[in-house]
């Protein structure tokens, strides 16, 4: 009760007092939400519906938690911010470091729609990083495609480290080809790093 009446307390003050916040005010909200357990989950999950401000604090102490419980509400999150006239990547990226973080396997449907729709690559190179760190087959059909078909290097390049933390022999193939035939240098030697990762 204590810890919700804190952020409620913070809600109030920086919608009231300071709805702008100087970059010394949020260094230390961050560290605040960043210094809280498991048990306020439940509370940050109701930040992310109620409070802008605060949000992308919320999504990385969930992040942090693996708290399975917040899949839907980060999801919600990133969807809810696609249909604003002016989006804001980092907290998509956000969105989906989270998920990686969390590691439920329900968030693959999502993250493989979406990376394929996504026009900001920096965030398809984040639902890459995430969709490694899940693991399981239909994250490694996912990450076959988007090696095969995003045009971004950066992208390709998380997508083939990812393919290698997975370590399945399903991406012998695509890994082999993208070491040989891949223009980017940077993009084959991790193909190749992640060809070296792969479990026989």
């Amino acid at each position: 009760m204590r810890t919700c009446s804190i952020i409620v307390s913070m809600i109030l003050l920086s919608t009231i007092v300071a709805p702008e916040l100087h970059a010394q005010e949020v260094s230390t909200i961050e560290e605040y939400f960043a210094s809280l357990r498991l048990a306020s989950a439940p509370v940050l999950i109701q930040t992310l519906k109620v409070q802008e401000a605060f949000k992308i604090y919320a999504v990385k102490a969930l992040g942090n938690m693996k708290e399975k419980q917040a899949v839907d509400a980060l999801v919600e999150v990133f969807q809810a911010e696609e249909v604003k006239r002016v989006p804001s990547w980092e907290l998509r990226a956000e969105v989906a470091i989270a998920l990686g973080k969390i590691g439920d396997q329900k968030a693959i449907p999502f993250l493989g729609n979406t990376v394929r729709t996504e026009q900001d690559w920096v965030v398809r190179r984040y639902i890459a990083g995430a969709l490694g760190k899940i693991g399981g087959e239909k994250s490694i059909e996912v990450l076959i495609s988007l090696l095969e078909t995003d045009e971004n290097d950066s992208v390709c390049n998380e997508a083939a480290r990812a393919l290698g933390n997975i370590g399945d022999k399903k991406s012998f193939d695509v890994l082999l080809y993208t070491y040989q035939r891949n223009k980017a240098a940077f993009v084959r030697e991790t193909a190749f790093e992640a060809l070296k990762k792969l479990k026989w």
